[in-house]
């Protein structure tokens, strides 16, 4: 179970499996997965989605460190 709500970007599903979609330009640094979390702070709420994100496996993948620090 996860803390946070999961949205798929980029990707298609087939044979209930989720897969890269297909590009033209197949550059590095497609997103795909906004995650979003609630909690009474922009820290908690960071927090939750930070302790969660680990769960989530996709190879090659990485997410940012710096979430909402520019707000």
């Amino acid at each position: 179970m996860v803390s946070f709500d999961l949205w798929w970007n980029e990707v298609d599903s087939e044979d209930g499996q989720l897969y890269m979609a297909h590009h033209q330009n197949l550059d590095m640094g497609h997103r795909i997965t906004d995650l979003n979390a609630c909690g009474p702070t922009l820290a908690s709420a960071r927090d939750l989605v930070y302790k969660d994100i680990r769960k989530l496996r996709c190879l090659g993948s990485y997410y940012r460190l710096d979430l909402g620090e520019s707000l």
